[in-house]
C-alpha cells in the first residue's frame, strides 16, 4: 500500500508543468489635480463719509446701514489680501512644479524603455 501511494504521489508531481514567474515594475499613473478655477470677485463700493457729506451719502444710496473701517484698518485689510494673494500664487507655482517633475520623470522612464527595446 505504501509503495502504491508513493508511486502515485511521485507520478502526480512529475506531470505538473513548470511555472515561471516574472516581476515587472509598473510605475503608478500620476494624478494631475485640476488647477483651481479663477475667482471672479465683485468689486465693493466704498464711500468716504465725513461730517460734511454724511447726509448726502445716505440720501444717494438706498442702504440702511454702513460699515466703517478706519484708515489703519483698511491698510491691514489690504495687507491681508496681499498676503492671501501671495500664498495662492505660491501654491499654484508649487502645483505646476510637481506636475512638471512628474511629467519629466515619466518622459525619462519612457526614453529608458525605448532604449532597452
Amino acid at each position: 500500500m505504501r509503495v502504491l501511494f508513493l508511486g502515485l504521489l511521485l507520478a502526480g508531481c512529475a506531470s505538473d508543468p513548470i511555472v515561471i514567474t516574472e516581476s515587472k515594475y509598473i510605475s503608478p499613473v500620476p494624478v494631475h489635480p485640476p488647477l483651481p478655477t479663477s475667482v471672479d470677485l465683485s468689486p465693493p463700493k466704498f464711500y468716504v463719509i465725513t461730517e460734511l457729506n454724511c447726509e448726502s451719502v445716505f440720501l444717494k444710496t438706498s442702504e440702511d446701514a454702513f460699515f466703517a473701517v478706519s484708515a489703519t484698518g483698511y491698510q491691514e485689510l489690504a495687507e491681508n489680501v496681499q498676503k492671501l494673494r501671495r500664498y495662492i500664487l505660491e501654491l499654484q507655482n508649487l502645483l505646476v512644479f510637481y506636475r512638471e517633475a512628474i511629467d519629466y520623470q515619466k518622459d525619462a522612464e519612457s526614453q529608458n524603455d525605448e532604449q532597452t527595446d
